[in-house]
């Protein structure tokens, strides 16, 4: 059994409760900053979707009450969270005793990726406020910028959270972007070409925010070729790490699809999730590398369950609508033309 962060064995301090009330009231009421907040306990932008919107997203089956701090799941682009989530990630968190929530994204997470944040701003203080814990959060592919954006604007969510683990993030661009948008694309791919607005605002400045109180753990795989390095690593001056796969285990291939079910990826999310700060290489043991995933994790499942995802990604594609513009960035957001 893995120890406890010694700042997680216990609850979230008395004075976040408050916190996070008074944060989703003013979001609720429109009193919320439009802009950068200039405390961390302010809640930061307001919500613009609405709340009933947001709480139905969140999926928390077994609830958050437990001995281990919650952990919220993000899809990534065209992802629905039980055709992804539920032969790997899911089933291993909670055998490792976690309490795990998935949140469902709007137009099968293909619409501006500035409205999606808003979806992951509103888990992560629901899972809080009801575990009084801190909030691990996993986010997929594009899942990962969401997450970071959501951290970024929303100061009072960085006292909410422990860690913020990237499973082949885009965070520097997705590279299969420009190809799907040589003509109108969705929102979000357009968005995750390296170099647009979105991207550019969200790596301005520290790239991991929180001051050291957030841990940021990258984890991804030199063979993946849409999310190749250096596209998913972070620079940051909080203590952050970016570890391949093949650091543990040169030459295994891992590809986009599977580095959510590979046996190395997941042990490095679980030794991010079992100590303090990120995930570190050192720790986890060549032994990993002699299984393609963990154990329990059945392998004809996975290949159903990506060839479902994949299905689902093409049905939805155009669900958001196409477009051949990013769309605008927020209000909130300071010294870059909008559009």
């Amino acid at each position: 059994m893995r120890k406890h962060r010694k700042h997680r064995a216990r609850r979230l301090a008395p004075t976040v409760g408050p916190v996070v009330a008074v944060a989703v009231v003013l979001a609720a009421t429109g009193h919320a900053h439009g802009s950068t907040a200039p405390s961390e306990r302010s809640p930061g932008p307001r919500l613009t979707t609405p709340a009933n919107t947001l709480a139905t997203a969140l999926d928390c089956p077994q609830g958050v009450g437990a001995d281990r701090d919650p952990v919220l799941l993000v899809p990534g682009g065209g992802g629905e969270p039980s055709l992804i989530f539920a032969a790997g990630l899911e089933p291993v968190l909670r055998a490792e005793g976690y309490p795990v929530c998935t949140v469902t994204l709007p137009d099968a997470a293909f619409g501006d990726l500035q409205v999606q944040a808003e979806y992951v701003v509103a888990a992560i203080r629901t899972m809080a406020s009801e575990s009084a814990r801190p909030v691990s959060v996993i986010g997929v592919s594009q899942g990962g910028p969401v997450a970071r954006w959501a951290l970024k604007w929303w100061r009072d969510v960085r006292l909410l959270v422990g860690d913020v683990i990237g499973l082949a993030p885009s965070n520097h661009g997705f590279a299969l972007a420009p190809a799907l948008c040589g003509g109108p694309c969705p929102p979000a791919t357009r968005q995750q070409i390296a170099g647009s607005r979105f991207l550019t605002v969200l790596n301005r400045g520290d790239e991991t925010p929180g001051g050291g109180r957030v841990a940021y753990s990258v984890i991804f795989s030199e063979t993946d070729a849409n999310v190749p390095p250096p596209f998913p690593d972070l620079k940051g001056e909080s203590d952050d790490t970016n570890t391949a796969v093949q650091e543990i285990c040169p030459g295994r291939q891992v590809d986009h699809g599977h580095i959510q079910y590979d046996a190395v990826a997941i042990a490095l999310v679980l030794d991010a999730l079992g100590h303090d700060g990120p995930a570190r290489a050192s720790r986890v043991g060549s032994a990993a590398c002699e299984t393609r995933y963990p154990e329990g994790v059945d392998p004809v499942a996975v290949d159903l369950e990506i060839a479902s995802a994949l299905r689902h990604f093409f049905a939805n594609f155009t669900v958001a609508g196409l477009t051949e513009v990013e769309p605008p960035l927020k209000s909130y957001v300071p010294g870059l033309r909008r559009s």
